[in-house]
């Protein structure tokens, strides 16, 4: 069972003055990266929809679950109350430290499992490597969940091969708490869980020819009593995780729609079966290509390189690497309806920790002499391709389904701070501010809703689809009111709501050719004649 003091003991034997110096680098390094203009990028739609709940919850802890209502699992609305605890005038702040902490426990986690795999130098490296990654550097500052559900993956990653390796009781607990934690995320957490069963082969003599049925049932009979013990410990994480998962089901009446809202974006079973194959000719390509773009390219060199190396050197692990990568990768070619990178996150941490392990081969090789240049290269590409982030988000490389979802598209939210600023100026005379914005559910009002102080008097009314009879009701309210009008889906407005209706107040642009952008307007009084 766990002992505290003996663990203590065991870190203090293997980990050097030297190396605490080195992590408290890393970790000033990932707060610098992760905390330098935060806010600079416009706010998404789907960050305000999740810190929406967040706020709601936060003040109502009868809707601690609100996130069921839509079929999403509630942890990042659980994890993002204390942050808006902590800065209530700062909601978009609050949202996007959630994922700063997220990313923080991602990287504790593949420092952790790079360092249990191949030694300390690894694990460092692991951990340079997560912090420059434009992948990992994205989402860990953006208020969603998916920094959140990679940290998950790490830590259920490494907890597996650490209780297949000890087989100890205290350690499928911990293993089960964790991936409980980890479901509460996002339901394609439990595939990984599901996965992790397999951690099992890594310390199995596996047969040479792995196609021979006779020596692999040779190799279970010998291991039958290992089997056994270890399928116990598994299924005791397994209860734990379950535990914590089905507490949504027992506190909350949404339960069920998780499921629903998984085949928005998945196929079930039957409509596959009514035609296979129909998504697999374009998900085929645009799974590597969104992976190697965001990634920065070269670790999906370097990242082949190293699974070469590891099935030569370490054959067990290397099948445990492949069916962590090929079995996500199938399933999402086949059954994914919708592809956006964020869902793909994952599999650049399996690419990292494969590119640790090809440089950590070349030291021990003939390349050793260029180890360090090469090691540098691809540290300085990635800060490289990083570096828009802290200095100027409009130049970032990202797919253009990125590209229009975060910077140019419409639900990316430019202006929305000042907006609501000039909307909060207004009210300086004691009259309550209104305003009908364009979009209700996951649109401009919940963005809106994101910059709303708890001392502010102001009423925002979302509206799909805004039109002019909306106007006009709203025009009535102008006597006791200050109204405002905001648009995100549309430039395009008849030529007497300008005249008559209503004065244009500011247009806030967004990057791009022809993109889309956010005007808010103030109403008129209504004419007396």
């Amino acid at each position: 069972m766990f002992a505290l003091t003996d663990s203590i003991a065991h870190i203090k034997k293997r980990i050097s003055r030297k190396d605490i110096a080195v992590m408290v680098m890393l970790v000033v390094l990932f707060f610098a990266t992760r905390l330098t203009n935060l806010l600079a990028l416009p706010i998404f739609s789907d960050e305000g929809i999740y810190i929406h709940w967040a706020k709601i919850a936060t003040y109502d802890p009868a809707w601690r679950f609100i996130s069921l209502t839509d079929g999403k699992q509630p942890l990042q609305t659980w994890g993002t109350i204390p942050f808006i605890k902590l800065m209530p005038d700062q909601l978009l702040l609050a949202g996007r430290l959630f994922s700063v902490s997220t990313g923080l426990l991602a990287l504790t986690g593949i420092v952790a499992l790079a360092g249990y795999l191949w030694g300390k130098r690894a694990g460092l490296l692991a951990g340079m490597l997560y912090i420059v990654t434009p992948y990992f550097l994205f989402y860990d500052r953006i208020a969603l969940v998916d920094s959140g559900v990679n940290a998950a993956v790490i830590w259920i990653m490494f907890l597996s091969l650490v209780l297949a390796r000890s087989m100890r009781l205290d350690v499928a607990m911990i293993f089960g708490f964790v991936a409980g934690v980890g479901l509460l995320a996002k339901s394609s957490v439990a595939l990984f869980f599901a996965l992790s069963i397999l951690a099992g082969l890594v310390v199995l003599p596996i047969p040479a020819n792995i196609f021979n049925l006779s020596h692999w049932l040779d190799m279970l009979q010998k291991k039958r009593i290992w089997i056994v013990n270890y399928v116990f410990l598994f299924l005791v994480s397994v209860t734990i995780a379950l535990a914590l998962y089905l507490v949504q089901k027992f506190f909350s009446p949404f339960f069920h729609y998780i499921a629903q809202k998984n085949l928005t974006f998945i196929l079930s079973p039957q409509e596959w079966l009514s035609n296979p194959f129909q998504l697999v000719g374009t998900n085929i390509w645009m799974v590597p290509l969104y992976v190697a773009w965001e990634i920065g390219w070269l670790p999906m060199i370097f990242g082949v390189i190293g699974i070469i190396r590891l099935f030569r050197k370490n054959r067990p692990l290397a099948l445990f690497f492949l069916a962590w990568i090929l079995v996500p990768f199938l399933l999402i070619i086949n059954f994914n309806k919708v592809v956006f990178p964020r869902y793909l996150i994952f599999f650049p941490t399996f690419i990292t920790l494969l590119t640790v392990y090809a440089l950590e081969e070349f030291r021990r090789s003939t390349l050793k002499k260029y180890t360090h240049a090469i090691t540098v290269m691809l540290i300085t590409t990635l800060v490289l391709l990083s570096a828009p982030m802290w200095f100027d988000v409009k130049a970032l490389s990202l797919p253009p389904v990125d590209r229009g979802q975060y910077i140019e598209g419409k639900t990316a939210v430019w202006g929305a701070a000042e907006l609501m600023q000039i909307v909060r100026s207004s009210t300086a005379d004691g009259k309550r501010a209104i305003v009908l914005a364009e979009g209700n559910f996951g649109l401009i009002a919940d963005v809106l809703h994101v910059f709303v102080k708890p001392d502010d008097i102001i009423d925002i009314r979302g509206q799909w689809p805004l039109n002019e009879e909306h106007i006009l009701e709203a025009q009535k309210e102008t006597g006791d009111h200050h109204v405002f009008v905001v648009f995100s889906h549309r430039d395009n407005f008849a030529v007497h709501w300008q005249e008559e209706l209503m004065t244009l107040i500011r247009v806030y642009e967004k990057p791009g050719e022809g993109t889309d952008a956010v005007y808010l307007f103030q109403l008129n009084a209504p004419r007396k004649d």
